[in-house]
């Protein structure tokens, strides 16, 4: 809507969207995106190339979302089995499960509530940025979406693996045994786990992303949280 209508048109819809391309008044479109050049302090031939950038990364967080939606119920499943493990009377003489476990679930916990952050992070500046064009913010935003980005994708894959082999060798609670599912736990659950950690700890601390919901403490927390990517981003564009 910065450039093909103004300001006050809230285009939240993609029909809105849609109007906004198929009956554009060319005047005012040129002028709006002069006066966008200025404000993000790029030239005029540059405006397509921020755009395209922009829905580029706004697709892909989107796909990121939709990923996280799909494991986290996954990772509770696998949490819950995990506590029934640990109050099993024989595998409570697992010295090195019951530590090997709480390990595990501690770090699952610690890895959603970073993710689940970001994406809030993501949707408070993208919408800041918007509402308050300026170059200043425009690369504040693009620093911390690049950062993020990397960061999420990483994660997110790592995470992603674990749970689907888990899911697939144990696709409901009857299936396998306790022993089963210590094994995995401990030949293929926890191993990589520090590599996922790093990448999700190498990600800038970014101060000037401020996050006023709070993250999610636990992957219980985070399925009952609606951390969404904002619908009308690409429309104020």
């Amino acid at each position: 809507k910065h450039i093909y209508g103004e300001t006050k048109v809230d285009a939240l819809e993609a029909a809105d969207i849609i109007r906004l391309f198929s009956d554009p008044d060319t005047e005012k479109a040129l002028q709006n995106i002069r006066r966008l050049a200025d404000l993000l302090d790029v030239e005029v031939e540059g405006i397509p190339a921020f755009l395209e950038d922009f829905a580029d990364i706004y697709l892909s967080f989107s796909y990121y979302q939709q990923y996280l939606d799909d494991i986290v119920p996954k990772m509770s499943d696998m949490v819950k089995e995990i506590d029934e493990l640990r109050h099993n009377w024989q595998m409570k003489q697992d010295a090195n499960l019951m530590n090997a476990s709480q390990v595990l679930v501690n770090d699952l916990n610690d890895l959603t509530s970073s993710t689940t952050g970001r994406f809030e992070s993501f949707h408070k500046n993208t919408e800041n940025m918007w509402n308050d064009l300026s170059a200043e913010r425009f690369r504040s935003t693009e620093t911390m979406i690049r950062a993020y980005h990397k960061t999420i994708g990483g994660v997110l894959c790592g995470l992603g693996i674990k749970m689907n082999a888990w899911k697939k060798r144990f696709p409901n609670h009857d299936t396998g045994s306790p022993q089963a599912r210590v094994e995995m736990i401990l030949s293929s659950m926890m191993p990589g786990m520090e590599i996922i950690k790093r990448i999700d700890a190498a990600a800038p601390h970014l101060t000037d992303t401020p996050v006023k919901q709070p993250k999610p403490k636990t992957i219980r927390e985070a399925e009952t949280m609606d951390v969404e990517l904002p619908a009308q981003a690409i429309g104020r564009a």
